[in-house]
């Protein structure tokens, strides 16, 4: 009986076994089909989802397509419209340009004319007050010809000029004004007349004096200077003549004190120049060289190369108390060009040619 039970049991457990066993294998089965299902899903949705993304990106292409080709006519159009705007206005402003250039000449035209209508009356008003006396040239003995000189007089010595212009007289203070647009500078010479604007401009400089020269050319067109010493003596000697005091005495002179007066007041010389003594100085264009007439060219002296002052000629009122002394023809002084003194004018000159 034992022996029946105990293999009867044995046979129940060996059953029971096989069952879970064989429950076991359905169960793996199981799993592994549900693994197989889900990777075949997650294949489908993953293809789906491609298959989308063509879709879509395929239809926007189209449309993209399709916009642009509708669109054609529209973008064309406004490009063109564009460019012909910016034709248009580099058009607008080319004639704006045009008009404004025009308008600019005009005034420009109107403007020169009135200014070459201002320019000619005033070069016409300069001119009236220069007139200039042609001297021919000629040779002359220049310095001290009659040994009681100064130093600096000697050697008397041979001069050769060619042809030249000299201001008939002093240059005025009108005239100065004119040029300048500045009241002539004061002086403490006094007038024995009313007209000071007649009278000789003074108190000026050498160097001042070549900037009035500088716009009297551009006014007028001319080629004014200062003389040389070489033409202001000879024109002195009315052409170099044998003369000490030239058309002047002390009887002339002796009323006048310490007194300029208006140009042409007195008689001219033989050249038909006015006041070549005794009014004020006059500067000429030369360098001093106290020795430079142991040196001097023959022809068209000029005085020296360089130098630290310039040379003065003809005296001035106030040295008529002195006596005729200082009136001498071949007198010289030296003066600092940028120094003033009361006493200091000036005439201009010019080349003939």
């Amino acid at each position: 009986m034992k022996k029946d039970e105990v293999e009867h049991t044995r046979k129940e457990n060996a059953e029971r076994k096989a069952r879970k066993e064989v429950g076991r294998l359905a169960e793996e089965r199981i799993q592994h089909q549900k693994g197989r299902s889900v990777r075949i899903f997650a294949e489908i949705i993953v293809a789906i989802v491609v298959i989308l993304f063509i879709v879509i990106d395929n239809s926007q292409r189209q449309t993209s397509d399709t916009n642009a080709t509708v669109n054609a006519p529209l973008v064309e159009y406004q490009e063109t419209a564009k460019i012909e705007e910016t034709k248009r206005k580099a058009v607008e402003e080319r004639l704006r340009s045009e008009e404004e250039r025009k308008r600019i000449e005009e005034i420009k035209i109107q403007l020169d004319a009135e200014n070459k209508c201002f320019s000619e009356e005033k070069k016409r008003k300069v001119l009236s007050r220069i007139k200039m006396v042609f001297i021919r040239g000629g040779e002359f003995e220049m310095g001290d010809t009659f040994g009681n000189g100064n130093s600096d007089e000697k050697p008397a010595h041979t001069v050769r000029l060619d042809d030249f212009y000299m201001g008939e007289t002093e240059v005025t203070r009108a005239l100065w004004e004119e040029i300048m647009g500045s009241t002539a500078p004061s002086s403490f010479l006094k007038s024995r007349y009313q007209r000071e604007d007649l009278e000789p401009v003074s108190n000026v400089s050498w160097n001042k004096v070549q900037e009035f020269l500088k716009r009297l050319n551009e006014m007028t067109g001319g080629n004014y200077r200062l003389p040389t010493e070489a033409e202001w003596e000879f024109a002195a000697r009315e052409r170099g003549k044998h003369i000490k005091y030239g058309n002047i005495s002390s009887e002339d002179y002796a009323y006048r004190g310490n007194l300029v007066v208006e140009v042409k007041s007195e008689i001219p010389n033989a050249l038909g120049l006015y006041d070549m003594y005794g009014n004020v100085w006059e500067l000429c264009a030369d360098w001093y060289g106290e020795k430079y007439y142991e040196d001097s060219l023959r022809d068209n002296p000029k005085g020296p190369e360089s130098g630290s002052y310039r040379v003065n000629r003809g005296g001035s009122s106030s040295l008529i108390r002195g006596g005729t002394g200082g009136f001498r023809c071949s007198l010289r002084r030296a003066i600092d060009p940028n120094a003033l003194a009361d006493a200091i004018g000036f005439r201009v000159a010019c080349n003939s040619k």
